[in-house]
């Protein structure tokens, strides 16, 4: 997992990197760092792990897509669904101090520490914030953090303005299933053939590999359906086709992992 660290660099940030090796501290007492691998799409860039889980808390971004990058956590063992928890560094890290308050119910050396290391200002606010709400997510848009750019956790169907999927959007066309919660998975007519649970993803990622159709062959790869060790060929395929170089090292990066990796997704 030492190349993901690599990445963050690039992909995140510095800060996001030192969160990542635990330079920083870890706030919370489940998570570790350097994330451990317990399997996971491409689309994850791992900043944190919990092996009870397991669960990771990292960065989810699509390539090939006009997507910006999210914040999120995904569950393994709830078949990989992710959730977007934050859409900016600040909110990311606003979102562990919450949840480090509400563990340890209140700000703590270990916190402060953090907040200094990463460069939280407002953990006071985020601090009498808890002491109303909790670490309820639906109550974050009080606070200055989350004023804007909702991330789709905390904000109801209808307001949220990012490109997670929500029932009656476009972002269906861009989506993955790991996105959608079980009641709200798209039904046909208005099913992408990545997001059809019977059809043979790795037939489909051949086919959209052979046209050119990089967004395709992406979102099939980080869908449901494939083993392991099936995708790990097939992300080594994309990686030797895709123009964008920091793309071919996440590919390379995961497929190494995957390749060893009983089991699917």
């Amino acid at each position: 997992m030492q190349r993901y660290l690599e990445l963050l660099e690039t992909i995140g940030s510095p800060r996001l990197a030192a969160c990542a090796a635990g330079l920083a501290g870890v706030p919370l007492p489940a998570y570790r760092a350097p994330a451990e691998w317990y399997g996971f799409p491409p689309a994850l860039i791992p900043i944190w792990s919990d092996g009870s889980g397991p669960n990771y808390l990292g960065i989810w971004k699509h390539w090939f897509t006009p997507r910006p990058p999210s914040f999120v956590e995904t569950s393994v063992d709830a078949g990989h669904r992710t959730v977007e928890i934050a859409r900016t560094e600040e909110q990311f890290l606003a979102y562990i101090a919450i949840a480090s308050m509400t563990v340890h119910d209140g700000v703590h050396a270990g916190l402060q520490e953090f907040a200094r290391r990463t460069g939280i200002p407002n953990l006071q606010e985020l601090d009498e914030g808890t002491a109303t709400s909790g670490d309820d997510p639906a109550a974050f848009p009080h606070l200055s953090t989350f004023a804007s750019a909702i991330p789709l956790e905390s904000a109801s169907a209808s307001s949220y303005d990012g490109t997670f999927p929500v029932p009656g959007s476009a972002s269906t066309a861009m989506a993955s299933s790991f996105e959608f919660k079980e009641t709200l998975f798209p039904v046909p007519p208005r099913l992408p053939p990545w997001l059809d649970r019977h059809r043979d993803k790795p037939s489909l990622f051949e086919s959209y590999l052979r046209d050119g159709g990089w967004q395709a062959a992406w979102l099939t790869l980080n869908s449901t359906g494939w083993t392991y060790r099936d995708a790990a060929r097939a992300a080594r395929s994309l990686a030797a086709r895709s123009p964008d170089a920091l793309c071919r090292r996440v590919l390379e990066t995961w497929s190494a992992l995957a390749a060893q990796h009983r089991g699917g997704y």
